[in-house]
């Protein structure tokens, strides 16, 4: 319904399709732009690919 706010019951989430995650620079980070350079993408595809994959 239209003027609710995401803590209302019934209410729907509609997404933003912004995530922000925060992991330690090294190696996490690392590991995860090397997964995507070796995968032919860039790490947010790479990310968005493994999230979904996840979620499954």
């Amino acid at each position: 319904m239209p003027g609710r706010s995401a803590g209302q019951p019934g209410a729907i989430y509609r997404p933003s399709g912004q995530c922000q995650y925060r992991t330690c620079e090294y190696p996490h980070t690392a590991r995860a732009a090397l997964a995507a350079e070796l995968a032919g993408t860039s790490l947010n595809q790479w990310a968005e690919k493994v999230l979904d994959e996840a979620s499954r």
